[in-house]
């Protein structure tokens, strides 16, 4: 059997979502995993980027078209992309939690990345597991670049860092 997803943690939930979007040369993200992760009414948020201005306030099924239409156009179709997370920063109080997740783009299977960004990441707990509610993102260019805070110590690895303020994080 394939992937199953975890959604009754944090941390399953996160793993989840960056595997939903990431697929091998020829394949395409897996929209069904992307809308069992996230809340109907979610708001993925693209704040102005390194060749345009402005920001992107979508619904998860006006980010999947947009997504889908954007692929059928791009050399992503063909080499494929993953987002490897990088950094983890998350944050929790009762049924909500808070991530800051710095990750690189890269295409699929290549160590060397193309894009950095971080995905601030909002979750709830409802119904005995996470559900994404929002993700705002930002990416590194026009002198922006991320601050070592939300970077690993050392290149090549991944840091999780969790801040609980009550007794049931997850």
């Amino acid at each position: 059997m394939g992937y199953q997803p975890d959604f009754s943690t944090v941390d399953g939930l996160i793993h989840a979502l960056y595997q939903s979007i990431g697929f091998p040369p020829g394949g395409r993200p897996d929209w069904n995993l992307f809308r069992e992760i996230a809340l109907p009414d979610a708001h993925l948020i693209r704040v102005g980027s390194p060749d345009r201005d402005g920001n992107d306030c979508l619904r998860v099924e006006t980010f999947i078209d947009l997504s889908t239409d954007f692929l059928a156009q791009s050399q992503l179709r063909e080499r494929g992309f993953e987002e490897i997370e990088i950094m983890r920063h998350t944050e929790s109080f009762g049924r909500i939690a808070h991530i800051f997740s710095t990750y690189e783009s890269r295409f699929f299977g290549e160590d060397r990345s193309f894009a950095r960004g971080t995905n601030s990441i909002q979750l709830m707990k409802k119904d005995g597991r996470w559900w994404l509610v929002s993700i705002l993102w930002d990416e590194e260019g026009q002198g922006r670049v991320i601050d070592d805070k939300y970077l690993p110590r050392q290149r090549n690895t991944q840091e999780i860092k969790t801040i609980s303020l009550d007794e049931d994080p997850q």
